[in-house]
């Protein structure tokens, strides 16, 4: 309705500056009425050729739609100034100016002016088609956007709970890895130690509560953290009683960090296993988070016997020179993965031999806060 008022105004204001310009006197009355009445009819035959064009598409290269448009172009050019004339001559009759003659003799006089409107109808015709091919187009590529906007938003979802799958996964490997270690520890405590096995029993229980409280959450405070370490060295004291020691320099402003749940408790048992449990004197692990800038670096380090060992010993019995020894294990190499996962380029994990001897594993990350509950 609002499109059909502003075509007719524009022609009605057509029809003024022609009046004007011929120097002719103005009939406001007869202008605004004809062209109301004109694309009145317009308006009624929108919903055909809209139809028309919607069935018969052209541009698809068959000549069924061409010859489908041609003969509605034809009909339309036709119908549109007797429709026209039709209406004009029935108003007018109601409204009590009855037309001489009658509306059949007023028709046949008018037939050059169906002539000429027919002419102009058909032109419009293919306007008004272009115009709906042209919105047709518009709106299609508007939903095309919208689909692909919508897949890109399913895609980062499905991308992300793909990673949270991994990263659960990666998970719950450490966890068995762990917990079977601990049992089996447990089994050889229980006949000659009793009392030890009863305590790591206990420092288990709360480990495995820690563990079942952190499930499915990804990053954590540092400070929680540290907290499970501590439980699990308890375990590895009654273990190894004084064979093993764990320290830490933890900068006190990193307590709050987020850190990836159960960083360290891997990197910690792999230090352990391969390094402090290498040798029979024990050793010691240390746990250290800095701060450079505006990034956290988390280092585990050892004493053992570090990135390279000797080895025992040529056929002839002389000593030769270390060779290269690279840690593996599932700790280890999914920590790596886990981290990866998470943080991306944004970080670095890196293995090194400090000056002194042993191993170290030094993780690189962006320093981030914790929100503060309720904030």
């Amino acid at each position: 309705m609002a499109g059909w008022c502003a075509v007719t105004f524009i022609f009605v204001a057509q029809n003024i500056v022609g009046a004007v310009g011929r120097r002719r006197p103005i009939d406001w009355e007869w202008h605004v009425y004809h062209e109301i009445l004109y694309w009145a009819v317009w308006w009624a035959l929108l919903p055909a050729i809209f139809r028309v064009a919607r069935v018969h598409r052209l541009g698809t290269g068959r000549a069924k739609a061409w010859i489908a448009h041609v003969a509605a172009a034809l009909a339309v050019a036709a119908a549109q100034p007797v429709g026209t004339l039709l209406l004009q001559g029935v108003l007018l009759d109601l409204l009590g100016f009855p037309v001489p003659g009658g509306l059949w003799r007023w028709m046949r006089s008018n037939t050059l002016l169906i002539v000429l409107l027919g002419l102009t109808a058909l032109w419009k015709y293919w306007v008004i088609v272009g115009l709906w091919y042209g919105f047709d187009f518009y709106r299609k590529y508007l939903q095309s956007e919208r689909r692909a906007a919508e897949q890109g938003v399913r895609a980062a979802q499905l991308e992300t709970t793909l990673a949270n799958a991994r990263l659960d996964a990666l998970q719950m490997q450490l966890h068995p890895h762990f917990l079977f270690n601990t049992l089996n520890a447990v089994a050889v405590l229980i006949r000659d130690h009793p009392r030890s096995a009863r305590r790591m029993v206990v420092r288990l229980s709360e480990l495995l509560r820690l563990t079942l409280e952190r499930s499915g959450v990804q990053e954590v405070p540092l400070r929680r953290e540290l907290e499970f370490i501590e439980r699990y060295a308890d375990i590895l004291r009654i273990r190894f009683e004084d064979r093993f020691r764990l320290d830490t320099e933890i900068d006190p402003e990193l307590l709050d960090v987020l850190v990836p749940s159960l960083v360290l408790q891997p990197l910690v048992e792999n230090a352990f296993e391969h390094g402090v449990g290498a040798r029979a004197a024990g050793g010691s692990v240390l746990v250290r988070a800095a701060r450079e800038g505006d990034r956290v670096i988390l280092e585990v380090i050892d004493d053992g016997p570090g990135m390279s060992v000797p080895d025992r010993g040529a056929r002839d019995g002389t000593a030769s020179a270390p060779r290269p020894y690279a840690r593996t294990g599932i700790g280890l190499a999914n920590t790596r993965a886990r981290v990866e996962q998470l943080y991306g380029a944004r970080h670095r994990f890196e293995t090194y031999q400090p000056p002194g001897g042993g191993f170290a594993v030094r993780i690189d990350l962006p320093r981030r806060i914790q929100p503060v509950e309720g904030g």
